[in-house]
């Protein structure tokens, strides 16, 4: 009997510590994962993050048709079936849907003075990937980067 009393008082004493702590400090039970009132919130903020995540993950999507896209569109380039200005312009086309924060980085991790010029040099880029180890490659990539010096 008097073992199961300190134990009701031992137990008494801790949970009004933790009621204590709590009162003083309302933030406390929020950061230990306590604040069992505030399960609606939390439920609402799964759900944004979930639809964050779904947003985030259809950005990702679109970005790997893109490159696909724009993988294709440099070989047609290579082959000799678009001009480097056909092939920019379609390079142009599709990053029209891309997120601005892309654009943004795009512009300053290329070289070029305007954004027609950056995407010459990027389908330049991408063909020279596309005829690597191809016969011709030299001369294909030598024809499209004569179209960008010549006026």
């Amino acid at each position: 009997m008097r073992r199961v009393s300190h134990g009701m008082i031992c137990l008494t004493l801790t949970l009004a510590a933790l009621a204590a702590a709590l009162a003083l400090f309302p933030g406390l039970a929020a950061a230990v994962g306590l604040d069992l009132w505030n399960v609606p919130a939390t439920l609402d903020a799964m759900g944004e993050g979930m639809e964050q995540s779904r947003q985030l993950d259809e950005q990702v999507r679109a970005a790997w048709r893109r490159i696909a896209a724009k993988d294709e569109v440099a070989r047609e380039a290579a082959e000799g079936r678009l001009t480097l200005f056909e092939a920019a312009a379609r390079f142009r086309d599709l990053d029209a849907d891309a997120p601005e924060a892309y654009r943004r980085g795009w512009r300053c991790g290329r070289e070029g003075a305007s954004d027609e010029e950056r995407y010459c040099r990027q389908v330049l880029g991408r063909a020279a990937v596309a005829a690597h180890g191809r016969p011709g490659q030299a001369a294909a990539l030598r024809r499209l980067e004569a179209q960008l010096t010549t006026p």
